[in-house]
């Protein structure tokens, strides 16, 4: 997962024509809810978005477990423009997601750009993908993973 900046965002994305609604998301959402990892990830850090793609992002809460409704209108209302696609969780399941190989939680991780959060929270997120990676034989594909689950070397 690379370390991004949210003032770096108009380099990387050349053309989007959200950055400063993301930009002003991203701050708002440091500012009220003060998660502990807020994740881009998807069309715009693969470099496959078109200029009024919208924004996936994974915001991760520093309380144990959130209900997914309750964690999207928290996080949504912080967008009025509906720009920003929000996958909210707290911050207990996310790293089992992770180990348990959950494709939507791989893509986070493999693909992510973290814009903001605790430094610590990110390392267990990599380990977690590393763990991952290595006990089902991750591969990366174009469209997807591929997983070795029958190489006794990787499974438990």
């Amino acid at each position: 997962m690379q370390r991004v900046s949210s003032d770096s965002l108009s380099s990387r994305l050349p053309g989007y024509r959200h950055v400063a609604t993301l930009t002003s998301f991203v701050r708002l959402t440091e500012e009220m809810l003060c998660p502990v990892a807020i994740i881009l990830f998807g069309s715009l850090t693969k470099g496959t978005y078109y200029l009024h793609s919208d924004a996936d992002i994974c915001i991760i809460l520093a309380q144990p477990e959130i209900s997914w409704a309750e964690g999207y209108d928290r996080v949504a209302a912080l967008d009025s423009e509906g720009v920003v696609q929000p996958m909210v969780y707290g911050r207990v399941p996310f790293p089992s997601m992770i180990r348990g190989a959950n494709s939507l939680a791989l893509e986070v991780c493999h693909d992510g750009w973290m814009l903001g959060g605790e430094e610590d929270y990110v390392q267990l997120l990599e380990e977690a993908f590393n763990q991952a990676e290595w006990r089902y034989g991750l591969q990366k594909t174009e469209s997807g993973w591929l997983m070795r689950k029958g190489d006794s070397n990787h499974l438990e």
